[in-house]
């Protein structure tokens, strides 16, 4: 840490070369996140989604894979409800890729079951 700078150097590696690198400085990079994937013990019908988050710095695409399968990939710039292809499985997993900040993912069988947890 620099008191004079007011920001935290890290050393990174990057195969066999070191550098020092600032905190929180530069260009905002994408990112990929994948969740876990969520199983249940019966079939369960997704058909929406909404992403909270700030998307100033970009959007995500956001992808659902449904036992394993890509079912939707799309680009999401606000707030708004996702509609799904009507997905039906046991294994549940998202995917987004971008610069957003997002704060959370909600994906469920319909868009009031949605609205009702906003």
């Amino acid at each position: 840490y620099s008191p004079e700078d007011d920001l935290l150097y890290l050393i990174m590696t990057k195969g066999e070369v070191r550098e020092i690198v600032s905190w929180d400085t530069g260009l905002i990079q994408d990112y990929t996140w994948k969740s876990r994937v969520f199983s249940f013990p019966h079939n369960r019908t997704l058909t929406a989604a909404v992403i909270e988050g700030d998307f100033t710095p970009g959007s995500v695409t956001f992808k659902l894979f449904v036992d394993g399968v890509q079912v939707i990939s799309t680009a999401v710039s606000s707030d708004g409800v996702i509609r799904i292809p009507v997905a039906t499985g046991q294994e549940f997993q998202v995917e987004v890729t971008g610069k957003a900040t997002i704060d959370r993912i909600i994906v469920d069988s319909s868009v009031s079951s949605i609205v009702g947890r906003l």
